[in-house]
């Protein structure tokens, strides 16, 4: 976050409410207070040397102050990912009730309605398909429902290039 040029400060959050960030010599730069989800994915966006911080479902600059906030609308991230794609155009993605892939200035770009998505990774897994895709894995339920595990392959513009639905009862 001090744009030393090397990544030494660290990122501390609770559950689900608190984030700080914390200067290698432990003192803290910033907390913020939110819907903090799981797991806050950390890249320098705007370029300027720091990083920032896409957690929940918000972007936080290297200072805390934040460039933008949307409400979670009742869920939490299960999944972050931000990406630069070789057009330049950064993609940060979360995964809740739903996979949403949203623009830097918190812009919905495409969304998917799904049951649990718990992971998203970025990759080239269809190189004639584009330079990145998106393999994301929908939990399912195994707690009451019949919402079977489901991996998913999405392209940049959010078209869904494969899937893999695995049997009744499945969980991952």
């Amino acid at each position: 976050f001090t744009g030393t040029g090397r990544r030494k400060d660290l990122l501390v959050k609770d559950r689900y409410w608190n984030l700080w960030a914390v200067h290698h010599d432990g003192q803290v730069l910033w907390h913020w207070e939110g819907s903090t989800g799981h797991y806050p994915a950390v890249a320098d966006i705007d370029g300027d040397g720091c990083d920032e911080v896409f957690v929940g479902y918000a972007l936080i600059d290297q200072d805390g102050s934040v460039l933008f906030a949307r409400d979670p609308g009742g869920e939490h991230q299960d999944a972050a990912c931000v990406v630069k794609p070789p057009d330049g155009r950064w993609r940060l993605l979360f995964g809740n009730g739903g996979i949403h892939c949203l623009d830097t200035d918190g812009t919905v770009l495409w969304h998917h309605k799904l049951t649990e998505a718990q992971h998203v990774v970025a990759g080239a897994f269809r190189p004639e398909r584009g330079p990145v895709q998106f393999a994301v894995l929908d939990r399912g339920h195994p707690r009451g429902t019949d919402a079977p595990a489901t991996l998913y392959l999405y392209d940049l513009d959010g078209t869904e290039l494969w899937k893999q639905t695995q049997g009744p009862g499945s969980w991952a």
